[in-house]
């Protein structure tokens, strides 16, 4: 036993390689999937790092084209779920009325042309992460603040509870005035 816990990492090895690692970063522009050295990206950098050892959902606010998918990418790739898939979904190209069949899944029978069952992105998904873009219809939010809280979900025609591990990565355009700093 003892010779195990010998080989484990210390708290200080890990936060001295996680030093190294971040003056890496510093010297080459690159962190994960993004590149960028300006003291803005660095603070970026730090944001991620703190966020993408945990297993908070995140939400990432910035105008369009600021490279929230890439950051996205970048928490995955960092995270403990970097072994599992991030499924990437835009919900402005899903069709309001398909949207919770897609998100949940479905049963057979469920409606006309649902010949076969659907396991949705939440299922799909789990034990990874899961990165939507663009809002989501209201009537549909309810449904995500509950698998978000409790990890409990149903498909569309069933009254059976599904379980299920993810990560949620959000996105929203602009500033948001409830964004609060990373603790350190």
């Amino acid at each position: 036993m003892t010779a195990i816990l010998d080989r484990l990492p210390r708290t200080g090895d890990l936060k001295a390689e996680f030093g190294a690692l971040r003056g890496e970063v510093r010297r080459t522009g690159r962190f994960g999937s993004m590149v960028g050295s300006s003291q803005a990206m660095q603070a970026v950098y730090d944001q991620i790092s703190r966020v993408a050892t945990t297993a908070l959902s995140v939400m990432l606010v910035g105008k369009s084209g600021t490279g929230k998918e890439v950051a996205a990418q970048t928490i995955h790739q960092m995270s403990a779920r970097h072994k599992r898939k991030l499924i990437a979904l835009n919900c402005g190209a899903i069709s309001p009325k398909l949207i919770e069949s897609k998100m949940f899944g479905h049963e057979r029978g469920t409606f006309t042309g649902a010949d076969r069952q659907h396991i949705g992105y939440f299922e799909r998904a789990n034990g990874g992460t899961l990165f939507f873009w663009t809002r989501s219809p209201v009537e549909l939010q309810v449904k995500l603040l509950r698998v978000l809280e409790t990890g409990l979900f149903m498909r569309v025609g069933t009254a059976r509870e599904i379980v299920t591990d993810v990560r949620v990565i959000v996105t929203r355009c602009g500033r948001s005035p409830c964004m609060r700093r990373c603790p350190s």
